[in-house]
């Protein structure tokens, strides 16, 4: 089980509860990735090893044991027994934890740190190879032995990690082999890059044309460090234009096709407008020929009833003349029984209805707003020749006066 610490004297209780028993203390941040990483193995640990006692310190709930016991870096673990440190460990490495573990559970004590990342034991072989070292074995390596080009427990470390191994050895390069905890930072940092996964051949390439020069002097390695670094830099910055030309081209294209959708729209509305256009004129024309249709109708009643007049005047004229056989008969003063006038709307239907002579144009007008609702208002006109009749004259005007028995046409406009 691990505990969890929130203040400095509740930290001190603890350490003077476990007396002789190894107590490993892990302060981490919440906000801190390598944390989390190492989390569960620090479970399995007070599972695996129930005669030790974990104690977790949150830095930012607990500064007050942060800073009594100088925690600069998370995650960092402290090593007490009989409430004396013991040892420390930073960083999120589980193995180097666990052998930690191990070693002071036994009866041995000792006061030597240990730190991720920042400093070696006594048996092993630093990684900067260009200088003589002493080995395990008391062999000495010679100035011209080829350095490798990674750190191999570095990378070892960060694999663990979970971390890729283009991005681990990319962030062994970028922070010049530092420490893990620095590669760990720039790979938290430089996580969204755009190259994050890119191939290392030409950074690869380059270290190792800076590693070839061990006889070089210092200066020389720096320059030719430099070159080589100047080159990938050139090529990528050849490759970022190359990408905003093809960029450029694809915007161009896709404007382009715009523009060609926008003109063959407008085409089309075009079209679409000089067709709207074209049906209107024929059927403008089609109601031009239908009135001229109606006026000819028109022309040949008038016509007619022009004859049937004239007739009618010459055989008046001839009876006058004859002797009046029966002086007590009633001479002829018009047309005697009913007329029929034919109303024409303004949507081309008729109605035929009869009217005695002496009804006034009115009553015709009441008939048409009784039998067509739909036109509240409208004018009476005959249509040869053009008239329309005014309201006095509907009120006044007998059909027999306006000449329309016995028969005749009136035309109803709306208005």
């Amino acid at each position: 089980m691990v505990r969890q610490v929130s203040n400095l004297s509740e930290f001190d209780r603890v350490l003077k509860e476990a007396a002789s028993k190894l107590v490993v203390v892990d302060f981490f941040a919440q906000w801190c990735g390598p944390c989390h990483f190492v989390a569960p193995f620090i479970d399995n640990f007070a599972t695996k090893y129930p005669q030790v006692v974990f104690v977790k310190i949150d830095v930012d709930q607990a500064s007050d044991v942060a800073s009594s016991c100088g925690i600069s870096a998370m995650p960092t673990f402290h090593f007490y027994k009989n409430s004396k440190k013991v040892d420390e460990l930073v960083g999120a490495d589980p193995n180097t934890l666990e052998n930690l573990i191990k070693k002071h559970m036994s009866s041995v004590e000792s006061t030597e740190g240990y730190v991720l990342g920042r400093g070696e034991s006594s048996n092993t072989i630093n990684w900067n190879m260009g200088r003589t070292q002493q080995s395990a074995n008391g062999e000495r390596s010679s100035s011209n032995v080829v350095k490798p080009l990674y750190n191999e427990e570095y990378l070892k470390q960060l694999l663990e990690m979970g971390f890729p191994e283009v991005r681990a050895k990319r962030a062994l390069l970028r922070t010049k082999h530092e420490s893990v905890e620095t590669a760990m930072n720039w790979l938290f940092e430089h996580m969204e890059d755009p190259d994050i996964d890119h191939p290392l051949e030409e950074e690869e390439a380059a270290m190792k044309e800076t590693l070839k020069g061990s006889s070089l002097s210092e200066e020389e390695k720096r320059a030719r460090a430099q070159e080589a670094l100047e080159r990938v830099r050139k090529k990528r910055q050849e490759e970022e234009k190359k990408a905003e030309i093809e960029k450029e081209r694809n915007r161009m294209k896709t404007g382009k096709e715009l523009a060609e959708a926008k003109a063959a729209l407008e085409e089309q509305k075009r079209k679409a407008h000089v067709e709207k256009l074209q049906k209107e004129k024929i059927e403008a024309q089609k109601e031009r020929e239908r009135l001229r249709e109606l006026l000819r109708q028109d022309r040949q009643e008038r016509l007619a009833r022009s004859g049937n007049n004239s007739a009618s005047y010459s055989e008046t004229q001839q009876q006058n003349t004859k002797p009046n056989v029966n002086s007590g008969a009633s001479q002829s003063t018009g047309h005697q029984g009913p007329g029929v006038v034919q109303l024409r709307f303004p949507d081309g239907s008729k109605i035929e209805s009869e009217f005695e002579p002496h009804m006034k144009l009115r009553e015709v007008a009441d008939f048409v707003a009784k039998n067509r609702p739909d036109i509240p208002r409208f004018s009476l006109a005959q249509t040869y020749p053009r008239k329309v009749f005014t309201e006095t004259e509907l009120d006044s005007l007998s059909l027999q006066d306006a000449q329309l028995i016995p028969r005749g046409l009136l035309l109803v406009n709306r208005k």
